[in-house]
């Protein structure tokens, strides 16, 4: 799999410079042969301080830490075959030294780096559930810092791809559901957010990751069953649909949507009065709705309070001014009210923005016809 991330990584090689390891230390060190005329990297900050380094040169730890480095940065470098030969040769144990840089740079508050180190090990070496787990665990929590979109989304991917990559091989990764439920929230995909957060409860795993996945189970479940509310009442199934969104009405902190919908079945069925104390703790959540004061305009008219009707859907139409449809009711009611001249004001515009509306035209007939009385 290519890397998501790599091209975000590419100017970090600034901290490298490259040498040629002295023939004189090849010959008396057999590790370093695989490196004979090949330019080796080291950090550039690690050259300055020679001058001050009483044990002097070059060690193989200063190499071997910058191979993993830029190994982890490119994985398409010229050299990289030649590296890692030079490290499964001079590295007893590559999971524990790639952990051990990288630790070092997380507590140096350095999580590109340790980031970088982590790429590097799982990129080349045999697959360590640790290290997967520390690098898509990093990749997700870098991600979520980042504003810059596309930044936070190749890391995020990044995250997911690993994430996914351990619940697959591994049955003792509990947690790495509990974050795949979080990037599946993320990229809109509930259905698998939903399946993510159950499997969490399946494991022994700290009481806080149980707790906040019940929870987002139950946001997500609410969030599925408000859905399929909607789906419903596109059919025309009020019965049904009022069934869910009564039952979603039970729960605590009620969202905006299920207040509008029950409101909106009310207003279908006739029972205006009702819709509007339904729309009215709507608006208690969302006072700048265009389409929900489109509503309550709507139901103020069929109750005979023209005025509050007219008022509502000015109002309206300040949030919405392209919207035909609170036009259409704004004119109807100002007909109704008998203000004919404001009436021609409104539907002339409606029809500027829609001139083959149905509705508008309509409109535009039944005011022409009220003018010629």
């Amino acid at each position: 799999m290519k890397s998501k991330i790599e091209h975000h990584l590419i100017e970090k090689t600034k901290k490298l410079v490259f040498i040629k390891i002295d023939n004189d230390l090849i010959l008396s060190n057999h590790k370093l042969s695989t490196l004979k005329e090949v330019e080796v990297p080291v950090f550039a900050e690690r050259l300055v301080t020679l001058a001050t380094d009483t044990k002097g040169g070059i060690t193989t730890i200063d190499v071997s830490s910058a191979m993993m480095y830029l190994m982890g940065i490119d994985s398409k470098f010229i050299h990289n075959d030649k590296y890692l030969k030079f490290l499964k040769t001079v590295i007893d144990s590559p999971s524990s030294f790639a952990s051990s840089l990288a630790k070092e740079a997380y507590d140096k508050k350095s999580i590109i780096d340790s980031i970088i180190y982590s790429k590097a090990y799982i990129a080349n070496f045999d697959i360590d559930k640790s290290i997967t787990y520390n690098y898509a665990l990093l990749c997700y929590q870098f991600g979520l810092s980042k504003e810059d979109e596309i930044i936070k989304n190749d890391y995020i991917l990044e995250s997911k791809y690993y994430f996914e990559q351990l619940v697959s091989l591994y049955d003792d990764v509990p947690l790495a559901y509990y974050y795949l439920g979080y990037i599946y929230g993320i990229k809109g995909d509930d259905e698998k957010a939903l399946k993510s957060f159950e499997r969490i409860l399946n494991f022994k795993v700290e009481e806080k990751y149980i707790l906040d996945s019940k929870k987002n189970i139950d946001i997500l479940s609410s969030k599925t069953k408000l859905e399929k509310a909607i789906d419903l009442l596109d059919e025309d199934n009020l019965e049904d649909a009022q069934k869910i969104l009564y039952e979603l009405s039970l729960y605590d902190d009620v969202p905006f949507e299920v207040d509008f919908y029950m409101g909106y079945i009310e207003r279908l069925s006739g029972n205006y009065e009702r819709a509007i104390d339904l729309y009215e703790n709507a608006y208690k959540k969302d006072n700048k709705n265009p389409k929900l004061m489109n509503e309550l305009g709507i139901c103020f008219a069929f109750i005979g309070d023209l005025e509050q009707s007219y008022e509502i859907l000015k109002y309206a139409e300040q949030l919405d001014p392209g919207n035909i449809d609170i036009k259409c009711n704004t004119c109807v009611v100002l007909m109704n009210m008998g203000k004919l001249k404001e009436a021609r004001e409104v539907i002339n515009e409606a029809i500027e923005l829609a001139p083959d509306d149905e509705i508008v035209n309509s409109c535009y007939k039944q005011l022409n016809h009220l003018e010629s009385l």
